[in-house]
Parts: C-alpha cells; structure tokens; sequence
C-alpha cells in the first residue's frame, strides 16, 4: 500500500486491485493513526471529494469513548 505524496503524504491510497485485503490494509493503517493519537492524520489520510467538517477534535471525542476512554 502506498501513501500519496500529498497533505504532506499522508493520504492512504489502495492500490488498483479491488480487494477484501487492500482495503483491510488501508483501514488498519488508518486505526493506527487512531491509536497514535494522531487524528490531524486520520483525517488527511482520507479522501473527502467534498470536504469535511470533521476535525481532529471531533474526531477525537467520537472515537475515544468508543474504545472506553476518557474524553
């Protein structure tokens, strides 16, 4: 799995081959982000082909209660 050299290379890019395993690739990468606490690259490692409103903030206190942390 590569990483576009764009948003300062973090995006997460599959490669072409649409498959069960590529895509798990990409989302456990994506959960290590996650658990680095890392989420300004959660969210730039995505593709929004129309923007988000979501931002690293609101990321963060959406997903820490879900795995039983403490916001």
């Amino acid at each position: 799995m590569a990483m576009e050299n764009f948003n300062g290379g973090r995006r997460i890019r599959l490669p072409l081959c649409d498959t069960k395993a590529n895509y798990l690739d990409g989302f456990w990468r994506w959960v290590e982000m996650l658990a680095a606490d890392d989420y300004v690259g959660a969210i730039v490692a995505l593709h929004w082909p129309n923007g988000t409103t979501w931002t690293p903030e609101t990321l963060r206190k959406r997903v820490t209660p879900f795995f039983g942390g403490d916001v």
